[in-house]
């Protein structure tokens, strides 16, 4: 947590929420719906809202934007 500035548990949270959403993208032509993110949260062991607070620090990030209102992509 020193070095980066985020425990473990929250950068694994991120992995998961990005490869989510990778695999969600890849099933959609205009990436992957938000509601469809958040509902298969629970398969990856983690709650919608956790999920969309990981989805927030993302795209504050920049590595993840929305082309179309409701759709996430990653970068």
């Amino acid at each position: 947590m020193v070095e980066t500035g985020t425990s473990k548990s929250q950068r694994d949270r991120i992995k998961s929420v990005k490869a989510l959403i990778g695999d969600i993208e890849e099933e959609y032509d205009e990436g992957a719906p938000i509601e469809e993110v958040l509902d298969r949260a629970g398969e990856i062991g983690m709650d919608e809202e956790k999920a969309e607070k990981e989805i927030e620090s993302l795209r504050k990030k920049g590595e993840l934007y929305e082309p179309v209102q409701g759709h996430l992509r990653t970068t």
